[in-house]
């Protein structure tokens, strides 16, 4: 009711899939600039960023990255509609994680693969962390006023997943249109479940203006509340 922001742990999601999860990142961003183009989104905007390709508040974000949705059940059947790979880029139930890495175009790619198979078994553990906490957060909220039920939550939820690389920002590096990371901002969804390993960087404002270290912790994910269950919960939460 402060900040938006907390630590989860002692959830059911092993460390060793956490672990994974970022070794194949940085394995997959470790690839030839060339190989990881070929998951360029074209006109849509899930699939492979390059770095400072995104802009916060005017400036370049220091980073690169992969963004990916889940599969939804309204989406099945429109893969095979569509003949061309652009224009199942841009269509908005498309591109999913499976979509995406099962591409013909990173075939025999062992990087993609082993990304592949580690975001998918971390997603759908996280996807379902997710939901429990969306549950608590509206028990919490009951007699409150907030138009937030449990009805919102009964289907399929609209997740998306970014993994992110912060290269090393050195000297060489600086520039007056690019930032560091990414800049200030808050999220626009209910939940974002983050993971960040030893090296750290993430803040956090306080109502004074202040910002704090968020230290990381292994194994422990940092919950960010969005704009959306701000809204919902008219204002209890921020």
């Amino acid at each position: 009711k402060t900040v938006g922001f907390c630590y989860i742990t002692n959830h059911d999601i092993p460390l060793e899939n956490i672990e994974e999860a970022f070794a194949a990142m940085a394995e997959f961003f470790s690839l030839p600039i060339k190989e990881k183009e070929k998951l360029l989104p074209f006109e849509g905007f899930r699939g492979y960023y390059q770095l400072c390709q995104e802009v916060t508040l005017g400036l370049k974000d220091w980073h690169e990255g992969v963004d990916m949705i889940a599969p939804l059940s309204e989406a099945e059947g429109c893969w095979e509609s569509l003949p061309s790979q652009e224009e199942r880029a841009k269509h908005p139930l498309l591109c999913s994680t499976n979509e995406l890495l099962d591409k013909e175009k990173m075939c025999g790619n062992q990087s993609a693969e082993r990304l592949q198979k580690a975001i998918r078994t971390h997603w759908e553990s996280c996807q379902k962390l997710g939901m429990k906490l969306m549950q608590m957060f509206v028990r919490g909220l009951e007699g409150t006023g907030a138009t937030i039920s449990a009805d919102f939550f009964a289907e399929e939820p609209f997740c998306i997943t970014r993994l992110l690389h912060y290269p090393p920002y050195g000297p060489n590096d600086h520039s007056e249109d690019v930032g560091i990371g990414v800049g200030e901002h808050t999220d626009y969804g209910c939940l974002t479940l983050l993971l960040q390993d030893e090296v750290g960087g993430l803040q956090v404002k306080n109502r004074n203006g202040e910002w704090y270290d968020v230290r990381p912790i292994p194994g422990a994910f940092v919950i960010n509340l969005g704009d959306a269950l701000a809204a919902w919960s008219g204002g209890i939460l921020k």
